[in-house]
């Protein structure tokens, strides 16, 4: 009695929580590694965190002989975040390049690790609670220099825990300065604004309908993103390793891709195209003067009724397609993404309305391990749906059927259709 949704703590296991013993058969940084495998999808996971108002995952390291050294070029250990980033920060610490001795006191003041200061044969440990939901849970260990005599440790990795709930009603949001609200009505924290960003899952981060990419022409980026002209920021990951920008946004434009040259840009790091009531994708069409795009294609909210036959021919460097929300497309045609072999992880087509999808529409995308089908109402397909997704291990669709059809590439545990 009395107890609120901020008391109950949902726990997601996985399989290394026990103390794991650690000698690596080799030297050097990071030599040893420990990939952590949860008892549900990371998909789900993500949806819990970004549900939950706090998040936190135990993490320690009994330490002889060798430590962290975080400040140095090379840190002998780390962990890695949920999307796959090194992080150099260690249990109960509030700082990065730290551990949470550093808060309480170290064994050695001018270390900020105890590890970092404990000789061969004698134990020490560093330990505490990660809590940066954004970055959990904890996908992979590494730890490094434990091959020599004397050079050993046990790593201890709890669950992930949860609780508490990040979204506030529409009142709370509506008399707050930590949220914006969208057209669509929903609300985002404040921190997205004019940041145009995608998720590893090729969603963007903040507002679905992008309404937070608006209005953003004096708006001054935080750190480590990059201004775009008049415009919103960017990682500056997506800045060209040259130093210039290759991100080019036509959005809004109402483009005739028939008569658009895109040969004049001497890179196309990033090509975005929402929101131009585009029908049709002329083969060959986006390229430009020395490669075609290197990174991603945002078609996104447009009118693209169907996806020909090589499509996207020549454009094998893009590593991440959006093709979402076009509710026109009805059609794809076998071969369409046949130069889509180093797409990595994501094909999202969800509210797209494709009412056909012929043998062979996916042939060609041999990287893709996920993905989304949903918001469509496939009704002309045949059992060959699926013949070149050679990586795919998610499927989410509307239809059971498509589990069905996919069970022998995607286990049915991976296959989400909606719930019965």
């Amino acid at each position: 009695m009395g107890r609120t949704r901020d008391d109950v703590v949902t726990i997601v296991h996985h399989d290394s929580e026990e103390s794991i013993y650690v000698r690596s058969n080799k030297d050097g940084p990071g030599s040893y590694s420990r990939v952590l495998v949860y008892s549900i999808g990371i998909d789900k996971i993500k949806a819990l965190t970004n549900a939950s108002k706090h998040c936190r995952q135990e993490i320690s390291w009994q330490c002889a002989g060798t430590g962290f050294h975080f400040d140095s070029d090379k840190p002998f250990s780390w962990w890695v975040s949920w999307d796959g980033k090194p992080q150099y920060i260690w249990g109960g610490a509030k700082k990065n390049n730290t551990c949470g001795c550093a808060e309480t006191g170290c064994r050695n003041p001018n270390h900020t690790c105890n590890c970092d200061d404990v000789p061969r044969f004698e134990w020490n440990k560093d330990e505490g609670y990660l809590q940066d939901k954004e970055t959990l849970p904890v996908s992979e260990v590494r730890f490094g220099y434990t091959f020599r005599t004397g050079q050993y440790g046990y790593h201890r990795i709890g669950p992930l825990e949860c609780l508490g709930n990040a979204v506030e009603s529409n009142e709370k949001c509506t008399n707050t300065t930590r949220y914006m609200k969208c057209n669509t009505g929903h609300y985002v924290p404040i921190t997205y604004r004019c940041r145009y960003e995608f998720d590893p899952y090729g969603y963007h981060l903040g507002c679905r309908d992008v309404t937070h990419l608006r209005h953003c022409e004096s708006f001054v980026c935080p750190e480590d993103y990059v201004k775009c002209p008049e415009s919103y920021c960017i990682p500056t990951i997506y800045v060209c390793d040259d130093g210039k920008m290759g991100l080019h946004d036509f959005s809004f434009n109402r483009l005739d891709l028939l008569k658009a040259d895109f040969s004049k840009f001497w890179t196309l790091g990033e090509l975005i195209l929402q929101y131009n009531y585009l029908t049709t994708l002329p083969p060959k069409k986006i390229q430009a003067s020395d490669k075609s795009v290197q990174a991603v294609m945002d078609l996104s909210h447009n009118r693209l009724t169907f996806i020909a036959a090589s499509a996207f021919a020549g454009l094998t460097n893009v590593r991440l397609l959006v093709l979402e929300n076009n509710p026109t497309i009805t059609e794809i045609e076998p071969e369409a993404f046949s130069d889509h072999s180093n797409l990595p992880t994501f094909k999202n087509l969800e509210n797209d309305n494709i009412a056909k999808v012929e043998s062979g529409a996916f042939v060609g995308l041999h990287s893709v391990t996920v993905l989304d089908i949903k918001g469509n109402d496939i009704v002309d397909f045949t059992s060959y749906i699926f013949t070149g997704l050679k990586s795919l291990e998610y499927l989410y669709s509307d239809s059971y059927t498509f589990c069905c059809m996919a069970s022998n590439q995607v286990p049915l545990d991976n296959c989400l259709p909606p719930t019965r």
